[in-house]
């Protein structure tokens, strides 16, 4: 498909988008939880909670109610996280990459609304593995949900950028991964594309308001710029 001569800016999620983290968010989740000798909740009830942020992720998954028990997990959590993002190209989707420099090449303004946070997250920060990866330079803008009051699908969580860069909504694409990413779109007033990898299908898109605009590729690498 053809982005539409009128987008001028991307608006990127990242996790599953941009950067294939999953995988890492259950291994070093397996670690903590040895470490506490705690049971491992099973792996589609870790999908299905992965897009809120970190802590809700994981309170949710493992129906935690002891905040001390949590809290032990979550600094475990964080310590054996640093260990798995020490070269972050490995991560990154080839198909979202190659997206962001055809995108780059074209002029397009990029930028990325993470529901992943910055603050302590050392080498997990979604800044920091953007700058020290191939997307620096390329990524104009990076908002992350503890930077913010709001966060995805609200709109709210692109004031900042629209104050700092005054964007125009209306010559904007966001590119995700998710429902919570066309609802994003939907929210925002402007169209979304959704990459599906696995082709199985993305969860709970049968819950988004019917005027929703998005269209769903198995690869960001049928996605062309002008």
């Amino acid at each position: 498909m053809k982005v539409d001569k009128a987008v001028r800016t991307l608006i990127w999620d990242f996790d599953g988008t941009l950067i294939d983290s999953f995988d890492i968010y259950v291994s070093v989740l397996s670690e903590a939880l040895l470490r506490n000798v705690f049971k491992m909740p099973e792996r589609s009830m870790l999908l299905t909670n992965f897009h809120s942020s970190l802590e809700d992720s994981i309170k949710t998954a493992l129906k935690l109610q002891d905040g001390a028990v949590f809290d032990t997990i979550m600094t475990d959590f964080l310590e054996i996280q640093k260990t798995y993002y020490e070269h972050p190209n490995d991560h990154l989707f080839e198909d979202g990459l190659a997206l962001v420099w055809r995108a780059h090449k074209a002029g397009l303004q990029q930028i990325i609304v993470s529901n992943r946070a910055h603050i302590d997250r050392g080498v997990a920060s979604p800044r920091y593995l953007v700058e020290n990866s191939d997307l620096a330079g390329k990524i104009e803008y990076i908002v992350c949900c503890d930077e913010v009051e709001y966060r995805k699908p609200d709109a709210r969580a692109v004031d900042n950028a629209l104050r700092d860069l005054g964007l125009d909504l209306s010559a904007c694409l966001v590119v995700g991964d998710q429902s919570v990413d066309a609802q994003f779109a939907h929210n925002l007033g402007i169209n979304g594309i959704l990459v599906d990898r696995a082709g199985q299908g993305i969860a709970h898109l049968d819950t988004l308001h019917d005027n929703a605009q998005y269209i769903v590729l198995r690869s960001l690498n049928d996605v062309m710029v002008q």
